[in-house]
């Protein structure tokens, strides 16, 4: 029979070995979140709306700037219409024949529906 401190001790090591597999196991689940997000997540470049502000000096730079010379500048742009191409259509010179094919009456009905 087992003493008591040794089964203290038996009890310790399976504890740290529990909490080693913990551990591992919470980087494995880490690790298959991270690859199912790489692989199905959608793939266009979006960015975090924290991030918006980063990269933003000469925008800053740049607004000052127009806080000191408040001239505005206009260009104008003439408007247009948009033209459509003409139809080409067979010339009037050419002979025309109209062929009219016509089906027995017992095909002008619908078989299914009638």
């Amino acid at each position: 029979m087992k003493t008591v401190a040794a089964l203290q001790q038996e009890n310790d090591l399976l504890r740290q070995a529990l909490a080693a597999e913990k551990e591992k196991n919470t980087v494995l689940s880490e690790q298959i979140q991270h690859l199912l997000r790489q692989r199905f997540a959608p793939s266009s470049e979006k960015t975090p709306p924290n991030q918006l502000g980063l990269f933003n000096e000469a925008e800053a730079i740049e607004a000052e700037d127009n806080e000191l010379t408040p001239e505005e500048t206009t260009t104008e742009v003439k408007s247009h219409t948009r033209t459509r191409k003409p139809r080409v259509s067979i010339p009037d010179s050419l002979p025309r024949e109209d062929i009219i094919y016509d089906l027995p009456e017992q095909k002008k009905t619908c078989p299914h529906d009638g």
